[in-house]
């Protein structure tokens, strides 16, 4: 055994994911063609016969709407249970959001009421043109403690403005915001967003798999890092006209000092557990949300974890391209091909295949029978023959490809 484990890094550092060079699949597809055999004196026939006959009805399924197959069965971890929220293009008010578990009712302390609106104002791109007119007013007044003034007092000033603007020419979005949320919030222990599970570390601990790692990238002393989490609560508040949020509650792992808190052993990351940072700012907004996986380094000791990440099943993090014209394309990232359609050679409506513009080239047949014989030739000299390759100078015929 111990032999076994001094080889295993090293043949998944090389060969990566063994599912995808295992034989079990290919073991279990030979096993379910045995089962096709129902007449042991013809088992080839049988086989045939029954691998047709599924591959028909598999082709069929896939026209069927009304009757649930294996193309339309929906994913366990599917979203679209839940109601999916306002435009996706705003970030506050995106995503789908499949609850789990019981609902709960809690009115909030004003303390935490305070931070997620103001966490939730400041990640709204329409806001930051008001917040820059109410910085101005306060400055107009005096200069001292501009941003514990501005964070205090913008949320009322911010509805009095809206409210005095009136209805006309402002978003349903932007005037939900203004009159905020409800104070009683809806918790609960586990929810799907875009999905992807999620579970409070509460719930996880009475279950032998794990949903409440998350990572987010944000700034810390004019640096973006990653921060890791473990997810404590999952809030939900309602605003007018039906529009709602979803925050995460997270307890931040301090990850200040990157030489102590931080190790790297060659693909592996481990971090330090035993210390919290951000206790003040422990919200999120549901869809900034990654998952991560948290093992114990039997290693550094136990207050160390090894942070695994991965991508989810049919989920794709591709960069968004929309807007980039071909002139751009060089500013792109490099790493990702931008697939023009424009390119592809395509036959517009308004062109005719015949042309009249234009006059015919006429060919002696003579001509195009020495060609056949040429191209007839140059078959057999690539088969061993001896071919002319003489006759193509006496004509010049320039032979293109055609589309």
């Amino acid at each position: 055994m111990v032999h076994l484990v001094v080889h295993l890094p090293r043949e998944v550092i090389l060969g990566g994911p063994v599912h995808y060079r295992w034989m079990y699949p290919i073991e279990r597809f030979l096993g379910r063609l045995k089962t096709y055999t129902r007449n042991k004196a013809h088992p080839e026939e049988c086989i045939a016969e029954a691998y047709i006959s599924n591959e028909c009805l598999t082709f069929c399924s896939m026209y069927l709407s009304a009757i649930e197959t294996k193309f339309n069965r929906e994913d366990r971890n599917d979203g679209d249970g839940g109601k999916e929220f306002h435009d996706p293009s705003l970030i506050v008010f995106s995503g789908s959001f499949r609850p789990l578990g019981t609902k709960k009712y809690e009115l909030l302390s004003d303390q935490e009421f305070e931070m997620m609106q103001w966490y939730i104002l400041t990640n709204y791109d329409e806001v930051e043109p008001y917040m820059e007119k109410h910085k101005m007013e306060i400055q107009l007044q005096t200069s001292l403690y501009v941003e514990e003034r501005h964070r205090a007092q913008f949320p009322l000033w911010f509805k009095n403005y809206v409210t005095n603007q009136g209805s006309q020419g402002i978003p349903r979005e932007l005037l939900s915001l203004a009159y905020g949320s409800d104070i009683r919030a809806q918790k609960y222990t586990g929810c799907i967003v875009n999905g992807v599970r999620f579970h409070t570390k509460a719930r996880d601990e009475h279950l032998t798999s794990q949903n409440s790692g998350v990572t987010v990238k944000g700034n810390h002393e004019e640096d973006q890092i990653n921060f890791y989490n473990i997810l404590t609560d999952i809030i939900q508040l309602n605003y007018i006209k039906d529009y709602k949020v979803v925050l995460f509650k997270c307890k931040w792992f301090d990850l200040d000092n990157k030489k102590r808190r931080i190790h790297r052993d060659g693909h592996l990351l481990s971090i330090n557990i035993n210390k919290y940072w951000y206790e003040s700012d422990p919200f999120i907004l549901s869809v900034q949300a990654k998952q991560v996986f948290y093992l114990d380094d039997t290693k550094l000791g136990k207050d160390w974890k090894v942070v695994q990440k991965f991508h989810h099943r049919h989920l794709f993090d591709v960069p968004e391209m929309q807007g980039v014209e071909n002139d751009d394309v060089s500013d792109a990232d490099e790493d990702f091909e931008i697939y023009d359609r424009n390119t592809e050679m395509q036959i517009s409506e308004n062109i005719s295949l015949h042309r009249n513009d234009i006059a015919a080239n006429v060919i002696d047949c003579d001509i195009v029978d020495n060609v056949n014989i040429l191209v007839t030739s140059d078959q057999e000299s690539e088969d061993g023959g001896e071919g002319d390759e003489t006759e193509i100078d006496e004509y010049d015929i320039d032979i293109e490809p055609t589309l």
